[in-house]
């Protein structure tokens, strides 16, 4: 029971897969109800919220289950101390026999992002379909789906339940096992922010302080819009590339976001490296019969066919290749103007 089994090993995981790193949750059944009809743009959530769908798109986060002593089981209750001033990863996968089986299961699976009893699911925690490598079968390749989201912004003494996983709407197979409809897969936290041994407190009894700590990576963020930046475009899809070694342009992506209603973007916790800056504009109805249009990209720009189905064309504006350097703050402004691809 390929989904069942190897939960010893969730650790070993983050290295098993080829292309970016994605790790599994390996499910158990239970049944809960899930309410997931309530959209995240209505409400109001004190806590940071940044989608984060390969364990190595966020380098300064704490992945959660380092924090969890012996085994993470799906369906049981863990609670968790978090350092307050630090950012926290959370990740749930699955696992086919092939892409194909993937797909299928993937149109009968609804994935939920829950923090105190509400949804705040959002497809950019979604991660791209790739390969998965079985340590004790290394040379066969399995299909495999990954989400994550990274949490920041925890305060003293206000906790949260956390619940992370998918709900399956109509039986499916993987290939090896069935499982039934109604079947939900979930990881559930309840998170508990703290101050770190580091901190410390005066004979006076004041709240403790943090002792400062030197930036170790940088910050990318930026607008992108058309002709001005009162102009903004939603739901741009930003992708960052290393470029320095080798692989596929997937294998080279290191972050991916999407620009919120006012058109911004940003990207923490990058390490120092060269970068370049793409985007796609699948979801962007106006954009809808690229890459049929794509005489219309001036000279200047760069058009990758990707084949990868979450982000199947790619751009590269001008400027968008770039060095960062530990603490640096880059600005990043994306002008659309010169785009010409409008529905007919």
């Amino acid at each position: 029971m390929k989904n069942l089994h190897l939960l010893l090993l969730i650790v070993l995981l983050l290295s098993a897969c080829s292309g970016p790193t994605s790790p599994q949750a390996f499910p158990s059944q239970t049944q809960t109800s899930i309410t997931t009809t309530t959209s995240p743009a209505n409400l109001q959530l004190a806590l940071n919220l940044a989608p984060c769908p390969y364990y190595d798109m966020c380098p300064g986060a704490l992945f959660i289950n380092t924090l969890i002593p012996g085994e993470l089981e799906p369906g049981r209750v863990e609670n968790v101390d978090v350092p307050y001033d630090r950012p926290v990863s959370f990740y749930i996968g699955w696992i086919a026999r092939d892409h194909t089986i993937l797909a299928q299961n993937m149109n009968n699976m609804q994935f939920f992002f829950m923090i105190d009893g509400r949804n705040y699911w959002d497809d950019a925690y979604m991660g791209m379909p790739g390969a998965y490598v079985y340590e004790d079968e290394p040379n066969t390749e399995y299909a495999s789906q990954g989400a994550g989201v990274e949490i920041s912004g925890w305060k003293i003494d206000q906790p949260h339940e956390i619940r992370l996983g998918y709900s399956i709407n109509a039986e499916i197979n993987d290939g090896w096992d069935t499982y039934a409809s109604g079947t939900v897969i979930e990881h559930i936290f309840m998170i508990n922010p703290i101050f770190t041994a580091l901190e410390t407190s005066t004979a006076t009894g004041n709240p403790p302080t943090a002792s400062p700590e030197i930036p170790v990576t940088g910050k990318i963020e930026g607008k992108v819009y058309r002709s001005d930046p009162d102009q903004p475009i939603a739901n741009v899809t930003v992708i960052l590339i290393r470029e320095a070694g080798t692989g596929t342009f997937e294998e080279k992506i290191v972050s991916v976001t999407a620009t919120d209603l006012n058109g911004n973007y940003s990207l923490s916790g990058v390490q120092p490296a060269s970068y370049t800056l793409w985007i796609s504009l699948e979801k962007i109805p106006e954009f809808a019969n690229y890459p049929f249009c794509s005489d219309n990209v001036p000279e200047d720009w760069i058009a990758y066919l990707t084949g990868y189905s979450a982000i199947p064309i790619a751009l590269l504006p001008p400027n968008m290749e770039f060095s960062v350097v530990a603490g640096d703050g880059l600005i990043k402004d994306i002008d659309m103007a010169v785009i010409q691809c409008n529905l007919p």
